[in-house]
């Protein structure tokens, strides 16, 4: 039978030595020292149990493993869709934000020209100048938001590279 047979008989060669020291009163003689040899062969009969259950779980592994790639792949690609209608739509705000800070920054030379004129009060122009930090502070929060995003992407990039770099380390230690 060749070795690789499901049924291939294994064989175990067993010895044991055991030196028995009685203490007290106790006779040497009722414990004397024991050496025991004995030998162990076993046919696997039933063919094979252990390599199916062992191929069970393979396939089980195999399986929890291909779930949480699928999981990570679904999570990813939904982090990534988010990612890109969140950017776009602060690439928007931002322009929107930089065109009205252009907009109150023009008003307020307007509104100069018509104080020196004396048609305007020092209110409106206090008002107009308020208008136009305003608009900055906005385009500033927004251009902030544009940094941010852009750094969550780096993230998430880095991320699914690292995830994807671990993964095929780990194919290419079960292929080996």
């Amino acid at each position: 039978m060749p070795q690789n047979h499901p049924i291939f008989p294994t064989v175990d060669l067993v010895s044991s030595y055991v030196q028995n020291n009685p203490s007290g009163s106790a006779k040497k003689s009722d414990y004397e020292d024991e050496f025991k040899t004995g030998i162990n062969v076993s046919f696997n009969i039933f063919n094979g149990f252990r390599n199916s259950a062992q191929e069970r779980k393979m396939v089980a592994s195999y399986s929890q493993a291909k779930l949480q790639i699928d999981d990570f792949l679904i999570k990813t690609r939904y982090n990534i869709d988010s990612q890109l209608s969140r950017y776009a739509a602060a690439k928007e705000t931002y322009s929107v934000a930089e065109r009205s800070h252009t907009n109150a920054l023009r008003l307020t030379e307007l509104y100069e020209q018509e104080f020196q004129l004396g048609q305007k009060s020092l209110l409106d122009l206090i008002s107009s100048r308020n208008e136009a930090f305003q608009a900055y502070v906005s385009m500033i929060d927004s251009k902030y938001s544009l940094y941010i995003l852009k750094l969550q992407q780096l993230s998430l990039i880095f991320h699914l590279m690292d995830y994807l770099k671990g993964n095929t380390e780990s194919e290419l230690n079960v292929m080996k």
